[in-house]
Parts: structure tokens; C-alpha cells; sequence
């Protein structure tokens, strides 16, 4: 991680107060950390019969998916599809859903986001990609997503960041890419990333 870091400081000026935040970022909660506590009514104006659903959080974890549940609903805010095996992520498995803000991904065997697999989520402010299976990010896969702000893809056996890796993310402020293996990077990777503030 180190290594990636003094990567990162090379193109952009990464100060003190902002390893602070890196810190934060590292140890705060993840959205469904509460999640027992914090269940109430539904909200939504449909329901996938495989998933349940909590105010505008449409939970669909640990379900046994090999594909995402189809006829989402247009109002969901929250998506958990963790726990799961999606295996291949591509742009048509998502209806276009423009007030999905969050969307957790973990744990879910996937081994490939092909390009602008995200595309039809162009609202979507946090990605959790943790913990699957991600060995390449190429160019474009996430084009589409100017608005997203956290991207992780922590815990996985990435050996390939293209040089447009991150491409069309102008709003991120925070990607975790701890215990991915990478051991090179492309030297402008992260020239695309105006807004980064903790790596």
C-alpha cells in the first residue's frame, strides 16, 4: 500500500490532513454495519420476491444469485447484492436506476466488470466491490459513473490497471485498493482522478 501511495503523491500534492482522512476512511463503517438495528418498513414501490427491503434499501445478500434479480425497483436507494455469485458484471444485468446511491457488491465471485458494466447507474455515489475476485480493471469500465465518490475494490487479485482505469470518475474522492497485489501501476492511472483525496 505504501508503494501505491508515493505512486499517488507523485501526480497529486497529498498533504497531511489528508492521510487523516485516508485513516477515517479506512476504519468507518460500512453502510449495512447497522443494518439489524436500523430495519423498518418497506418503501419501495416493488419488491423482488428473493430480496427484502428496508424504507428505500432493497437487500438481495446472501441469496445464492447468479444473476441480479430482475424488475428493480426505481426508487431504491441502497442495493446489497452480496454474498452472491455474479460472476460477470456487464451494463445490461442493471436497469437504469437514478436514485441508487449505494450499491455493495461484496463477496460475490465476480470475476469481471466489462466495460461501463456500470453504466446505467450514472447516479451511484459508492461502490463496494471487497473481497471478490477482480483481476483486471480495463479501460471505460467505469465511464459512465462521473458521480460516484467511493470505490472500493479492496481484497482482490488485481494484477492489471489499465492506464484509463478509472476513466470518467471525476468526483471520486476515495478508492481503497488495499490487499490487491498490484505491483506496478501505469504512470498516469490516476491523472483521471481530480477529486482523490485518500488512496
Amino acid at each position: 500500500m505504501d508503494a501505491l501511495i508515493s505512486s499517488f503523491s507523485r501526480h497529486h500534492s497529498f498533504k497531511d490532513h489528508n492521510r487523516k482522512n485516508l485513516f477515517d476512511h479506512l476504519f468507518k463503517k460500512r453502510p449495512d454495519a447497522d443494518r439489524e438495528k436500523n430495519m423498518s418498513g418497506c418503501e419501495l414501490r416493488t419488491s423482488p420476491s428473493e430480496c427484502s427491503c428496508s424504507k428505500k434499501s432493497l437487500y438481495c445478500n446472501h441469496r445464492n444469485l447468479r444473476k441480479v434479480p430482475l424488475l428493480l425497483p426505481q426508487n431504491v436507494q441502497e442495493l446489497d447484492l452480496s454474498g452472491n455469485k455474479l460472476h460477470i458484471l456487464q451494463k445490461s444485468d442493471f436497469p437504469e436506476l437514478r436514485h441508487l446511491n449505494t450499491l455493495l457488491l461484496t463477496s460475490s465471485e465476480v470475476t469481471l466488470l466489462k466495460t461501463e458494466a456500470f453504466g446505467n447507474l450514472m447516479y451511484l455515489k459508492q461502490l463496494y466491490l471487497t473481497n471478490n475476485r477482480i483481476s483486471v480493471i480495463t479501460n471505460g469500465t467505469f465511464w459512465s459513473n462521473t458521480n460516484l465518490k467511493l470505490l472500493v475494490l479492496s481484497h482482490n487479485p488485481l494484477s492489471v490497471l489499465s492506464s484509463g482505469a478509472f476513466v470518467g470518475l471525476l468526483n471520486l474522492e476515495d478508492l481503497d485498493l488495499r490487499e490487491c497485489g498490484l505491483q506496478t501501476l501505469p504512470p498516469s492511472v490516476f491523472d483521471d482522478l481530480p477529486r482523490l483525496s485518500s488512496l
